[in-house]
């Protein structure tokens, strides 16, 4: 932090050189001699002033860091590991320069200078007073602008700026470790949907994988940019987005499973199960089991719509399922002219079967009577023996969220009629998804509707999870005639992990390393995800699983705590200066006064990183806990604009509407979620047409 006195020296040994070279009389040497001496003077001027050059640079670098951006063809790309940025390794060093610059004796290098301060204020009279182009010369964004703005990103330029001493290396997370999982933790509007979008270029180019983002409020930037970085790349595309559903793919949530009891889950794991409502929970379960079991055996693919049908009247289920279990049957004959024979007493039957249909009961009995036992039909004949109104208050909580996934155009996405060749809207599964090597995007519209969001993905999680079951278990290539050759990653990326949180995170975490599952969680805090799973112990048995953890700007000290309780305390050398003076009253003594002057350094141990620390991190700065307890101090790059893509004209619509919305809800464009963030792309757009999965040569596997 001292004054770069290396610029004295070096004025010396250059005044030196000029002296020596313009007169060498002056040195009694020859003219060729002299040269060669004041070549000799000034390389050891160079050599100092290189040296204050830097601490100049350094000092200079406290107040506002260089710049660091990159378009998106100038990504990195490596199979061997995921480019996070710009940065240097953190250690106690760096606590110790810190620490330094926080001192009261240097803490005007981290402020700008007062030059720069009346520049600000002369703008802003310019503006008040009608001189708006000298203003916006001032203003100017350039390099040859001597008052240029600083950017603004905020937070403590200095915590960047004392590793760049050193100089910053590319910062990398090694593939191996990927599998480890990853959280991104940072207040809104400071880079996480950057730094999302630069990990998504990367995965889409390297190929070889499959990529699923799932965003539950919609961003269209990130939208936009997956179906860009897909069509570079050749790779087909799926575009599911609820509050878009005339152009979205169709996907059904639960029409996919490894047990037959996952639909049921899927479906339930919605409903509230604190206190008195996890019996209710449970009787939605079974009863939904029951229905999604028959459907099964009927040869139906489960999905809301048909649950929601036959939830709301089960009898003609039944109906269909006895009588296919009949038609099975060898030792029943003529069961259907002895069930029209028989007539039935309505005052014999018990209160719960007077307001069934006749078939139902009928049948029922008839299968009771010949001592017919099968499981699914013995679930049925159970609830058909349940007081209607008094079951239906059982199963009340079920009604109305199956109306909220089954009520207009979502209906058709959620529950999609498989025999519809006529709908030019993709259909989607995870198992075609991952066999196309597909890039996928899931917008869930929280905004809109935050409880049909969560529901919807919640079940798709679970769907996830099921599929990373069974490629654990068999391998990759389930259910295909040949297997391929190798493993292919599945790169899941979870913005607002809070909103889609669940029990299926759990498993989805710990145990789909097996199956190359890769995950990357972002959230805003710790409390959202405690809030979301109502329990402390929950919220960190998810965080748990992530080896690796990137650390923004974070609003909460609870949060900074988790990254920096990780960390060893290290000691921190403070110079203390002490100076006294004693003075002597003997007459004997020349000397009437003695003074000393001393400099002594203590050490005081101190966290490596501060919760303070991570409260003040400027927009688009991190740290990052990698490798086993590796910290790393990086920046992630700012978004350049890149050249004009084409675009389907439905894509665009998309885009536009989406921004607008968010717009409309919170008051702000959504690509300021970061503000150094550029659009994804631009410009006019051509070649529309109402399908939105891209053909492509997928990944090669």
């Amino acid at each position: 932090m001292r004054r770069p006195v290396e610029m004295y020296s070096a004025c010396a040994w250059f005044a030196a050189a000029g002296a020596l070279a313009g007169n060498p009389a002056w040195a009694v040497l020859t003219p060729v001699a002299a040269s060669v001496g004041a070549l000799g003077l000034a390389a050891v001027g160079v050599w100092r002033a290189r040296d204050g050059v830097r601490l100049l640079r350094y000092r200079q670098r406290l107040r506002v860091l260089p710049r660091f951006a990159l378009a998106a063809s100038e990504i990195p790309v490596s199979g061997s590991g995921l480019y996070l940025g710009r940065g240097f390794d953190w250690d106690v060093r760096h606590a110790t320069r810190l620490a330094q610059v926080r001192e009261g004796r240097n803490a005007d290098l981290a402020r700008p200078t007062a030059g720069y301060m009346r520049v600000r204020r002369l703008v802003r009279w310019c503006e008040q007073h009608g001189w708006i182009r000298t203003a916006r010369v001032l203003s100017a964004d350039h390099p040859a602008n001597p008052w240029r703005p600083l950017p603004p990103v905020g937070g403590y330029a200095p915590l960047h700026a004392v590793g760049l001493w050193e100089g910053e290396q590319d910062a990398w997370l090694e593939s191996s470790e990927r599998v480890g999982h990853k959280a991104v933790i940072g207040t809104t509007r400071c880079g996480k949907s950057r730094l999302l979008e630069l990990t998504l270029i990367q995965d889409i180019r390297r190929g070889g994988n499959v990529v699923i983002v799932m965003d539950p409020k919609g961003d269209a930037g990130l939208m936009t940019r997956a179906y860009v970085e897909a069509r570079r790349a050749g790779r087909p595309f799926y575009l599911f987005h609820l509050g878009f559903p005339d152009v979205s793919a169709r996907y059904n949530p639960i029409g996919e499973f490894t047990r037959i009891t996952e639909v049921a889950t899927r479906i339930s794991n919605n409903l509230p199960a604190e206190g008195q409502s996890a019996a209710f929970r449970d009787f939605v379960w079974r009863y939904v089991n029951v229905i999604a079991r028959s459907q099964i055996a009927l040869g139906e693919r489960p999905s809301y719509r048909r649950i929601y049908r036959h939830a709301a009247n089960i009898d003609p289920l039944l109906i269909r399922y006895f009588e296919n279990l009949l038609d099975s049957r060898d030792d029943c004959g003529k069961w259907r002219d002895e069930i029209a024979a028989e007539r039935i007493d309505p005052s014999t039957l018990d209160k719960a079967l007077k307001v069934r249909m006749q078939d139902a009961v009928r049948l029922v009995q008839f299968v009771r009577r010949r001592a017919i036992h099968d499981d699914v039909a013995d679930a049925l004949a159970a609830v058909l023996s349940n007081e209607k109104s008094y079951f239906e208050k059982l199963v009340s909580s079920l009604f109305p969220l199956m109306e909220k996934l089954t009520t207009g155009a979502i209906a058709d996405v959620l529950s999609p009629d498989y025999d519809a060749l006529d709908d030019p809207r993709a259909l989607m599964d995870w198992e075609a998804v991952i066999n196309q090597g597909a890039v996928v995007y899931m917008g869930f519209d929280a905004l809109t509707d935050r409880e049909v969001a969560g529901a919807v993905g919640n079940a798709a999680l679970a769907d996830l999870v099921s599929a990373a079951g069974r490629r654990y278990k068999y391998g990759t290539g389930y259910g295909q005639p040949r297997v391929a050759a190798g493993r292919v990653p599945i790169i899941l990326k979870i913005d607002e992990f809070n909103e889609l949180i669940g029990k299926e995170a759990v498993p989805l975490l710990n145990k789909s390393g097996g199956a190359d599952f890769e995950v990357e969680c972002y959230t805003q805090s710790i409390d959202d995800i405690e809030a979301r799973l109502e329990s402390k112990a929950a919220a960190h048995q998810v965080l748990s699983n992530f080896n690796t953890l990137v650390m923004l700007r974070v609003v909460d000290e609870q949060t900074a705590r988790y990254l920096t309780d990780k960390l060893d305390e290290v000691p921190v050398p403070t110079l203390v200066p002490k100076s006294g003076a004693t003075d002597t009253n003997d007459p004997e003594r020349f000397d009437e006064f003695s003074s000393r002057n001393e400099d002594s350094v203590s050490y005081e141990r101190q966290p490596l990183v501060s919760a303070a620390d991570v409260v003040k991190l400027p927009r688009g700065q991190a740290f990052v806990l990698m490798n086993g307890g590796q910290l790393k101090k990086l920046r992630i790059p700012l978004a350049l604009p890149d050249p004009d893509e084409e675009m389907p004209a439905s894509i665009v619509q998309i885009a536009a509407q989406m921004r607008s919305r968010y717009q409309r809800i919170f008051g702000a464009d959504q690509d300021e979620d970061d503000a150094h963030m550029e659009p994804a792309c631009g410009g006019s757009f051509s070649g529309a047409r109402p399908g939105l999965t891209v053909e492509g040569k997928g990944s090669g596997f």
